[in-house]
């Protein structure tokens, strides 16, 4: 996703703030009580979802999610939707699900009902994608439940976070990381990310021979750590997996068709 604008917190009150904090503590505490780090597809993956926010330069607090469907075989794109949305939850640190995740639900169950009724067919789409990859973090989360736990629980799919940047908790720092990365040469080599605690965080994955950057690959729900580094590194063709590569690159390109349609409305006011 493009850089998350953050709401102006300013709007809400210290004691708003901390009581919405209270609020979505117990929601992800009762949700993550749902959480499954066990592999358990329903069938062969033959499809691959990629999800992801875009963020509006000309609407204060604009943004658009996006969802795309990939063939799982040729990483071709068969589906792809999005949906506008007006931001209107504060970002709390550890609780970016709550500013995200229903609009990423609303895509999930319209493409749902699409396919029940049979209208993606000629898309190749008899049946849901079998596994959704979701930009952000998944179990890689100070109470190991970021927004790919949070979406798969909801729509209890199989979910991987894929982060682009590290959020260092647990003794990880990028200093550690910039050592690891040092020790991948090719696409597909990784390296798991323990914490002090002895908890496995998530795997750092570098995606393609060329460049040097990796993205950190966490489980979210229904898919084990190595189950997860196979799919991700599977999907990627660059640094990012092309599911949530796609996701990124169609969201800016409509939303950059919504801003220019937006300033043309305001410079005409």
């Amino acid at each position: 996703s493009s850089e998350c604008p953050l709401l102006n917190n300013m709007s809400f009150t210290a004691s708003a703030l901390n009581q919405k904090e209270s609020q979505w503590k117990q929601i992800q505490s009762s949700l993550k009580q749902k959480l499954s780090l066990s592999s358990s597809f329903r069938k062969p993956i033959t499809h691959i979802a990629g999800l992801d926010i875009s963020f509006s330069k000309v609407a204060e607090n604009g943004a658009l999610a996006s969802l795309v469907v990939l063939d799982y075989r040729s990483l071709a794109v068969v589906y792809k939707s999005f949906h506008s949305l007006t931001l209107t939850e504060p970002y709390i640190a550890g609780y970016l699900a709550f500013r995200e995740v229903d609009s990423l639900c609303l895509l999930w169950r319209e493409m749902r009902e699409k396919i029940e009724r049979g209208e993606l067919v000629n898309d190749g789409l008899q049946e849901e994608p079998q596994v959704a990859l979701i930009d952000g973090n998944g179990i890689h989360h100070m109470r190991g439940f970021g927004l790919a736990c949070h979406f798969g629980v909801l729509m209890d799919v199989p979910s991987i976070g894929v982060a682009k940047s590290l959020l260092c908790l647990d003794g990880l720092t990028h200093e550690k990381v910039k050592e690891l990365q040092e020790g991948l040469k090719k696409g597909g080599d990784h390296a798991l990310l323990k914490g002090k605690s002895g908890t496995e965080w998530s795997a750092l994955l570098k995606g393609s021979d060329k460049g040097k950057n990796c993205v950190f690959v966490s489980p979210g729900h229904r898919v084990d750590m190595n189950d997860s580094v196979r799919i991700v590194a599977h999907c990627c063709k660059f640094k990012n997996p092309e599911p949530v590569r796609q996701a990124d690159l169609l969201s800016r390109e409509e939303i950059r068709v919504m801003d220019r349609e937006l300033a043309k409305q305001k410079g005409g006011e």
